[in-house]
């Protein structure tokens, strides 16, 4: 698999020959691995929250569709209050 930044907050996940479900399970594992991790900083603590869409290209679309697709459904996870998985 891959990962890369994509845009300025994004970061692009590829895992090849895998089924939606099995990546929304991963996504689902790194988010709440994420925000339960406290971050310190000084004398300062917090912790931060990551939202997550989740697509499986088809054999027949190409890459810039499927990530157009998983892009709207970022920002409906984003909408629906943030530090989630939205697949389709």
């Amino acid at each position: 698999g891959y990962v890369c930044r994509w845009g300025g907050e994004e970061i692009l996940f590829v895992v090849p020959n895998t089924d939606t479900e099995s990546c929304e399970k991963i996504a689902k594992s790194i988010c709440q691995k994420i925000h339960e991790y406290t971050f310190k900083e000084n004398s300062r603590s917090f912790n931060i929250s990551m939202t997550f869409g989740v697509y499986s290209v088809t054999p027949n679309e190409n890459y810039d569709e499927g990530i157009s697709k998983v892009d709207k459904l970022l920002y409906k996870g984003k909408n629906q209050g943030k530090n989630c998985v939205v697949s389709k």
